[in-house]
């Protein structure tokens, strides 16, 4: 039952008929050979020996004659030529006799090439692909072939997009493996990575496809660092005839593929082939959150609408709303009623359309209150208010309703008649109402986000919570969603009904909601693509716990400053110990301050508005008022454990748990903790139906909303002319090869995702072979269509080129049985992204910081030019030592132009093959390859999205990154102020301590994001006193690099070199043994050593925390407070730094009012210049008057709050009116802020050591320097009859990770450290041929740019069943994840689950 059923369901090829058969054995004991490959020479008839040594060629044309060839492992080759007569079987038994045997691939050859084409021999381990094996496999593109062969890292993340590398070191961007199709590199020209659904080659015009482990740089060429993928499609001239595949899914996936191939060989001399395939699927499903988030109105409005042309909504930027106002339509109407304001009065219908237009107010504007007259309404006879679309006027009454432009665009039934957006105003570029303005109010700002809609169901429309009101760039719902208030509706919960009908969020438990916001937290859906919510229903605090009532008191038992003497005070200004008279700190200084006789009214710690003078106060000694209450409970406070309501015997929240009081924010009135569950109650589901999925990201009128439709298009053409008689060059072959491609399809890169919408490749290509020569040259290039990104929409530009031109030789020494072969390559990338990917042209921004946005100067000149020069020998040493061994010896010279400082690369190689039997082989292979920097890897410049005020860049390393560092002429000390006394205080809060100088020594400077006292608002040192360095993970809890972790005489945070050629040193011992009972086994042990090896993407800006958090605590991975980023460019940076805190008058201020404050008239420091650190004040700019910061009662973090108005100091004084001078100078509006500048007053608009704009985060490739790995790769074949084999193959790894010196952490090879796959087969004459293979991948880690995660572990069962009705027509079932082990191979990638193909093949 079991065997019929996967008979019916499943496939593999082979297909036998009657031609020619026979027997293979041993000559000597007449042992029967098994797996021996017999093929007709010339053509692509063939096949291999079963287990008793027989063979079959079926179908061969009659009546000619044919050489038959026969190659096995171990013995010497046998041809011999025969004529096939009409119907005749032909019977030939073959002797073979033994020889020694090389550690190669089993080549399982369905013809040979009637044109000589390039040599590319490799002295390596070779995985081999047949034709046969192709056309079993239903696969969307060439690529899915690869991922059951050993050595071969496979993820794919789609149904047609993969990638791909050899022996480790996966990632999206990957270009250590080297793809040809038929000698072209098939790579995407600028970028270097290999898309398989670009290459235009269709399955059923492959011959094989072969993959080479380890390094093949010597002939294949500069890249072929870790391997090669080499694709031979077959010669015309042997494959002629018509193939036509049909293949389709009937699940979710609606594949539907056909492909078709056309041979003609016209004569002996010419031939040509045609060939196409067309391929339509929908895309296993993948949305990142990020994605989501970035398509919805909550986080970013509506772009589109700013540039749709037009008329979005009833008002523009003059529609405000005091915070107590309700935006709701009742209050609406009446806002435009206003007070029993009269429109009539201020109205003159001028056009008669019996509309309000702000062009038609005759008062005088603005006195009426600016809404009113920005909005156009109509006011019915009945009162009620309609309003219209506040664009320009461009028809009248289309619907026929009495009213022009009541339904505006905005995706909502506006007026109420059942119809959407079907009246509105829109631009036509014509002054409709003759004001002198174009299309007024339609695509401004203010349509991004005002549509005159209630959208997040709060009964409010356009309140300052439904768009981006503080001009950040995100949406105030969005933000206040993601931020520590977590209101997911904000006044969700403040109406008992909304829009008429009953809010069902007003109460909570039954009782009437004490938070007018719906708060909660959400988490990201991956498998539905939304997110789900937990709200919050309960007001637990910070602890998420309820807790108890306490008394919170004063004092902590010990008498300080601010607290009173037992004596009376009826004065304003008694100092600190608050008795007249005593001259302590404070008296008489003119400031109210604690210890002043001063009443804590609002009883918040601290002197403000809200408290007074009691000027009848009694201090009494016992009262231990200092420190006041600070608002939370402190050990010793006292509390029953009686819940939230303190009283015993309640039963409420909190009593009898147990644990501590109230916590902070635990009863504010703001809900805070849920059930801890998301998305289980309906009424939380409901939330996610008011957001609004926007499909224009960046409002450029382009849907970039994640599309999963899948549609390539391939066609190819060849000629091969064989020889030219009339010319008397019968060994002159010619070939020309072209072929084009158009595919929309969903990639995955280290940035983000991307639709390749109608990206084009197109290559053109001449070979030419005379004799011992061969000639090639060939034109691939790129046209991108409308690709573009899902994070932000953006559009890419690709029009690169790739040219190249090779030549290569072959002769023989035959006094030392020797073959020899030499050759030339020059390649050229010309890449054209126009700015939108490499730093090649307009991008909108100052990339040099010149102060000029795309000047030509900033530009890059990536044009690549490459060269090349190898040879290759070949030698049998028989006459030297022994005919069982063999020695390859090969060289390469590479240049290339962009890494002039490299000079020459020299990659030598070495094979030694050794064959103690003829059923065995050893080799011992030693080989140094180069992979050089790509174009996007070297000048790469994009932006990727914005990370709060930083925006975030992935930027080529061509240059390496050098931090900024302070260097043994910094001179920063702490700020000083002189007292009242005469006295230097130092001010500020930072921690400078001992030996500062010493400690920040070579360190970098960074950018500081939240200044506070005593520290300038600038780039500053960084010293691990204060601050730390932490490395985020985007899936993990980071790394905080503390001073301990670093080595001596290492830096703290190194430079990063610059990338160079990747240069591999490949060590290699291989063993293959045939053994008599039908197995074949090899095992291949390497060990590489990588030199400038290169990374994947990765952040190279790293982060710094606080040491200390506000608290106190030492700052940890799940604790920290953010401080900053070291940047890696000076881009908008100002240099000098520090300039606020170094003991010098960098603003020239001090010469100009020395004499006014006395400055001029000592020298503090002794050190001959009266120029002193401290000597700074403030000038008031109305009167002229100085100012000490003693006058002021500077206290060395700031001013008193006093000084904020003129009416509540004696001085009359209002400190923003204050100009700081002097020397390392506080100012009350910007902390410390002296910056340098050639006189005073220093210019605002380009002041000298002040960044000018955030630093830029920046991902790029990293230079890691040297890296080991060593791995085995072990592969095996068993033959148990006739009918089956088993055959399976194991990969392992020593290591899956490498350190990066700048995190000091080990980041992943992207690849499993075991791998393995096998493969049962069985073929039978009369019911077809049947494949089961399983593939296992261990669990492994995956960071590739801004994507990082855990992959699998997974196992995969495939089965395959083909089934031949005649020798023109069959069919196929390809069961791929048979058991639906649904899984995601790459992060970032979709999750993907079974899929069962059905094939449909025909040819003549």
């Amino acid at each position: 039952m079991i065997k019929n059923i996967l008979i019916i369901l499943c496939l593999l090829n082979l297909s036998l008929a009657t031609a020619i058969k026979g027997k293979v054995y041993d000559e000597n004991n007449g042992a029967p050979l098994v797996g021996a490959n017999v093929y007709l020479e010339d053509t692509s008839f063939g096949g291999s020996s079963s287990v008793n040594g027989q063979y079959i060629i079926i179908n061969v044309p009659q009546n000619q004659t044919y050489t038959i060839v026969v190659k096995y492992l171990g013995y010497k080759q046998f041809s011999k030529e025969i004529i096939l007569n009409n119907n005749e079987i032909f019977d030939l038994d073959i002797p073979l006799s033994p020889t020694n045997i090389k550690v190669k691939a089993t080549e399982i050859v369905g013809n040979t090439k009637a044109i000589k084409d390039k040599i590319t021999n490799s002295v390596a381990t070779k995985e081999l692909i047949s034709s046969e094996r192709i056309e079993v496999e239903s696969s969307t593109n060439l690529g899915s072939y690869l991922k059951g062969l050993k050595g071969v890292d496979y993820t794919a993340s789609g149904m047609d997009s993969y990638s791909i590398s050899v022996r480790g070191f996966n990632s999206s961007f990957s270009s250590r493996l080297l793809t040809l199709t038929d000698g072209r590199v098939a790579n995407i020209p600028a970028l270097r990575v290999v898309s398989y659904n670009t290459i235009p080659q269709s399955q059923d015009d492959i011959e094989k496809m072969e993959v080479i482990l380890g390094p093949a740089t010597a002939l294949y060429g500069a890249n072929a660092h870790s391997g090669v993928v080499n694709i031979v499609s077959k010669a015309p001239s042997v494959s002629e005839g018509f193939s036509l595949h049909a293949s389709g899914t009937s699940d979710e996936r609606q594949l539907r593929k056909i492909n078709g191939r056309y041979a003609k060989k016209v004569n002996d001399n010419l031939s040509f082939k045609v060939s196409g395939s067309y391929l339509s699927a929908y895309e296993w499903e993948y949305i990142s959150e990020d994605e989501w988030k970035n398509h919805q109105y909550t986080w970013i409005g509506a772009p589109n609408r700013t540039v749709d042309g037009y008329d979005n909504n009833p008002w523009n930027s003059s529609f405000t709303l005091s915070d107590d106002q309700d935006a709701n339509w009742d209050t609406i109407k009446d806002i435009v009623r206003s007070d029993g304001w009269n429109i009539n009065e201020y109205w003159d219908d001028t056009n008669g359309d019996g509309i309000y237009q702000e062009s038609e107010f005759i008062g005088i504007a603005g006195q009426e209150g600016g809404w009113d007259t920005q909005t156009k309404y109509v006011e019915l006879e009945n009162g009620d208010i309609v309003l219209i679309g506040n664009g320009e006027a461009n028809h009248g009454d289309l619907d026929g309703d009495g009213i022009a432009g009541e339904d505006w665009v905005n995706g909502y039934d506006d007026d109420g008649d059942g119809l959407i957006d079907e009246d509105y105003f829109e631009a036509d570029g014509i002054d409709n109402d003759g004001d002198g303005i174009i299309d007024e109010n339609i695509d401004d700002e203010y349509d991004l986000s005002y549509d005159g809609m209630d959208n997040n169901g709060n009964g409010q429309v356009d309140e300052s919570w439904e768009y981006d009101h503080d001009g950040n760039g995100i949406s105030n719902w969005g933000e206040t969603l993601d931020s520590d208030l977590k209101i997911i509706i904000y006044d969700g919960r403040k109406e008992a009904q909304l829009n008429g009908e009953d809010n069902t969020w007003y109460y909570v438990d039954g009782e009437v909601s004490t938070d007018s916001h719906i708060r909660g937290d959400y988490i990201w859906d991956e498998d539905n693509f939304t997110v789900l919510f937990d709200v919050f229903t309960n007001d637990f605090g910070n602890d998420g716990v309820p807790g108890d009532y306490y008394i919170d008191e004063g004092g902590n038992n010990n008498y300080e400053v601010g607290e009173p003497t037992l004596s009376f005070g009826g004065h304003l200004d008694y100092g600190l110990d608050g008795v007249n008279y005593t001259f302590d700190e404070g008296e008489g200084d003119g400031i109210w301050q604690p210890g002043d006789a001063w009443l804590d009214n609002n009883n918040n710690g601290i002197v403000d508005n809200s408290d007074e003078y009691d000027f009848g106060y009694e201090f009494d000694s016992s009262n231990d008022i200092w420190p006041p209450p600070n608002g939370q409970w402190d050990e010793g406070e006292y509390y029953e454990d009686w819940g939230q309501d303190g009283i015993a015997n309640t039963s409420d929240l909190g009593e009898g748990n147990g644990l501590s009081p109230i916590d902070s924010n635990e009863l504010d009135g703001n809900y805070d903790t849920g059930d801890g569950c998301y998305g289980c109650d309906n009424s939380e589901n409901e939330l996610i139906s008011r957001f609004q999925q926007i499909s224009d990201t960046n409002g450029d009128l382009k849907d970039d909303y994640p599309d999963f439709e899948l549609d390539n298009r391939k066609v190819e053409a060849r000629i091969d002319i064989n020889g030219i008689p009339f010319l008397g060059m019968d060994d002159l072959d010619i070939t020309i090869q072209s072929g084009y491609s158009w595919s929309k399809s969903q990639v995955v890169t280290g940035v983000g995702r991307y639709l390749l919408d109608g990206w084009e490749y197109r290559f053109n290509q001449f070979k030419m072979s005379y004799n011992n020569w061969f000639f090639q040259t060939y034109l691939n290039s790129s046209y991108s269509g409308d690709t573009r990104g899902y994070l932000r929409g953006d559009l890419i530009t690709d029009l690169s080129t790739n040219r190249a031109y090779q030549i290569q030789n072959t002769f023989q020494i035959e006094s030392l049985d020797t073959d020899v072969t030499w050759g030339i390559d020059y390649f050229r990338t010309n890449p054209v992204t126009k700015g939108s990917i490499l730093n090649d042209g307009p991008n909108g921004r100052d990339e040099n910081g010149n102060g000029i946005i795309d000047d030509e100067a900033e530009f890059d000149d990536p044009v690549a030019n490459e060269a090349g020069l190898y040879f290759q020998s070949s030698s049998k040493l028989t006459k030297l030592w022994s005919d069982k061994w063999e020695l390859v010896l090969a060289a390469r010279l590479d240049y290339h132009d962009q890494l002039l400082e490299e000079g020459l690369q020299f990659g030598p190689k070495l094979g030694l093959m050794f064959d103690p039997h003829p059923t065995e082989s050893w080799r011992l292979t030693f080989g140094r390859a180069f992979n050089t920097p790509t174009t996007t890897q070297l000048f790469t410049n994009y932006y990727i999205y914005d990370y709060r005020i930083f925006n975030v860049f992935l930027r080529g390393n061509k240059d390496g990154t050098q931090y900024v560092r302070v260097d043994e002429n910094t001179n920063i000390s702490q700020p000083v102020y002189y007292d009242g006394n005469g006295d230097a205080q130092f001010y500020g809060k930072y921690n400078f301590g001992d030996n500062y100088i010493d400690r920040i020594q070579d360190m970098p400077y960074f950018f500081l994001y939240d200044t506070f006292e005593g520290v300038p608002s600038d780039w500053i040192p960084l010293d691990t006193t204060n601050f730390l360095v932490y490395i985020p993970e985007p899936n993990g809890d980071g790394h905080i690099i503390r001073p301990n972790d670093v080595k001596s005489g290492e830096r703290y945070i190194p430079n990063m070199p610059a990338i160079k050629s990747e240069k591999i040193n490949s060590f290699e011992l291989g063993y293959k043994k045939i053994f008599d009972f039908g197995a074949i086994m090899s095992i291949d042990y390497y060990v590489n050593q990588y030199s400038d090896f290169f990374s994947p993407a990765t952040f190279i800006t790293p982060t710094v925390i606080y040491r200390y958090n506000s608290d106190g605590t030492e700052a940890t991975v799940d604790n920290f407070e953010f401080a900053g980023f070291i940047p890696g460019n000076e881009n908008g940076a100002n240099p000098p730094y520090s300039t606020g805190w170094n003991g010098l008058d960098d603003d020239g201020d001090w010469d100009v009012w020395a004499s006014d404050f006395g400055w001029d008239q000592d020298d503090k420091n002794g050190d001959g210049d009266p120029r002193d650190p401290g000597e700074w004040g403030f000038v008031d700019l109305e009167t002229g008057e100085t100012y000490s910061p003693a006058q002021l009662g500077f206290d060395g973090q700031g001013l008193p709050w006093i000084y904020s108005d003129a009416t509540t100091n004696q001085y009359g004084i209002n400190y923003n009116l204050l100009d700081k001078v002097g020397i390392d100078e506080w100012s009350p509006q910007e902390g410390m802020a002296e910056y340098e500048c050639d006189s005073y007053p220093c210019s605002s608009d380009n002041v000298q050591g002040r960044a000018t704009s955030p630093p830029e985060i920046i991902l790029g490739v990293l230079n890691y320097g040297n890296v080991w790995t060593q791995g085995i790769d072990m592969a095996f074949t068993q033959v148990l009859s006739e009918k089956m084999f088993f055959n399976g193959n194991f990969s392992w790894y020593n290591t899956t990770e490498f350190f990066n010196e700048l995190t000091r952490r080990n980041d992943p090879i992207n690849a499993p450290k075991f791998k393995w796959n096998l493969n049962f087969n069985y073929k039978n004459d009369d019911y077809g041929m049947l494949s089961i293979g399983y593939r296992h991948v261990d669990q492994f880690e995956w960071a590739d740019g801004i994507w990082s995660g855990i992959i699998g572990p997974y196992n995969l069962f495939d089965i395959h069943y083909k089934f031949d009705f005649n020798e023109h027509f069959s069919t196929s079932i390809s069961c791929l994840n048979i058991f639906n082990d649904v899984h995601r191979e790459i992060v970032g990638g979709a999750k993907m689950g079974r899929q069962i193909v059905m094939r449909f093949s025909t040819g003549f």
